[in-house]
């Protein structure tokens, strides 16, 4: 199961209204390179299994990653509309979102209506088509929606919808898909990954000061550390788990916990700000999970960052989605951006610190907040 799709319109704040994110391949594929790893939908199509979303502050990275969770938990993991208040935000009365969806041998597209009150959201019209997935299926045909035959069309005349059915449909209800990486870590979920995992030993890797831990479930979750510097071990709880482990160290176990989770169930991994409390290191460690065989059955990374070094360690361009932010937010894919000599000669980190596609600070403000920094100091 692969979103190959998704549109989202009237939205606030964003330029023509509208978020249209193409989450497949629109460059060559070459199968002979593992670091490309794409997920095949059929000869002609290939479902990217990074998308990179980049602009500066302020750009509305944040704002596009927000909606689309929004609208996959409401179509993949059949979560009412109402789960998230931040969706209520992006549009004033009502908005259309329509997905297309790769499930076993057929494309579904679904489109929702959704109106709001001043507390809540409400599907009012759903319309679910389907198309069989064969080699009629190419690129340039793939979203025209007179393709695709109805298989479910309803209009509500009450406001108590708020759960789509193509979950059921697709009979993908019983699983959860998306996951989001938060940076805020429960230490219950933490203890209970550690003894889950603790024949991997990822503390041990994390930090080469503990000797050895084990888990107990007795009253309560525990986790029992041995320091190397430490004559006996430490009875950590989830309160006083913080006091030992390191915020770095909770966090990348929290971020390889999501990331097992997502493996596993072929999901859509959510991470915002990638470059938070991450060294190059674990960040070329986290795409790699993605873009190579340990990526066996084709889950997605979706992410946010303005680390412009992180653009090195993608391969496909496609797969990077540009932010601006100036009379509204513009979600652009980066190689609609250039042209194809620009792409094959230029190397994308040199784009974007360059401001050659308006993705850096412009110098005049960046003088003007140094200017209004130093005369704040030098006031008593």
């Amino acid at each position: 199961m692969k979103v190959l799709r998704l549109i989202v319109t009237p939205l606030n704040h964003f330029k023509n209204h509208t978020l249209d994110i193409d989450f497949t391949a629109s460059q060559p594929f070459d199968p002979n390179f593992p670091e490309e790893r794409l997920t095949r939908i059929n000869h002609y199509i290939y479902a990217l299994n990074t998308v990179a979303f980049i602009g500066i502050n302020a750009s509305g990275k944040t704002t596009t990653l927000n909606i689309i969770k929004c609208c996959f938990d409401l179509f993949l993991n059949h979560e009412s509309l109402n789960a998230s208040s931040q969706f209520l935000t992006h549009f004033d009365d009502n908005v259309t979102c329509t997905i297309y969806i790769a499930h076993e041998n057929a494309i579904f597209r679904a489109q929702v209506r959704i109106n709001k009150t001043d507390k809540d959201c409400y599907i009012t019209e759903e319309h679910i088509s389907k198309r069989r997935l064969n080699a009629k299926v190419k690129r340039r045909n793939v979203f025209q929606p007179e393709l695709y035959d109805c298989i479910h069309e309803i209009k509500y005349e009450d406001c108590a919808h708020h759960y789509s059915v193509l979950p059921e449909l697709m009979n993908i209800h019983s699983l959860q898909r998306v996951f989001e990486y938060h940076h805020s870590v429960s230490n219950k979920e933490l203890i209970t990954f550690l003894s889950e995992t603790s024949n991997q030993s990822f503390l041990e890797c994390l930090d080469n000061s503990v000797e050895y831990y084990r888990v107990s479930f007795n009253k309560k979750p525990e986790l029992i550390i041995k320091f190397n510097n430490r004559e006996k071990a430490l009875h950590l709880t989830e309160e006083t788990l913080h006091l030992y482990i390191s915020s770095g160290t909770r966090k990348i176990l929290t971020l390889l916990y999501g990331i097992i989770k997502t493996l596993k169930s072929r999901g859509y991994l959510f991470v915002d700000a990638l470059e938070i409390s991450l060294d190059r290191r674990y960040i070329l460690d986290l795409l790699n999970f993605f873009l190579t065989t340990s990526n066996k059955y084709g889950a997605t990374l979706i992410f946010s960052t303005h680390y412009i070094e992180v653009l090195d360690l993608i391969n496909r361009q496609d797969s990077i989605y540009v932010a601006r932010n100036h009379s509204g937010i513009d979600i652009q894919r980066y190689t609609s951006l250039l042209s194809d000599e620009e792409l094959a000669t230029m190397e994308l980190s040199d784009v974007f610190i360059s401001g050659y596609i308006d993705t850096s600070p412009r110098y005049v403000d960046h003088l003007a907040i140094r200017k209004n920094v130093e005369k704040l100091v030098k006031e008593k």
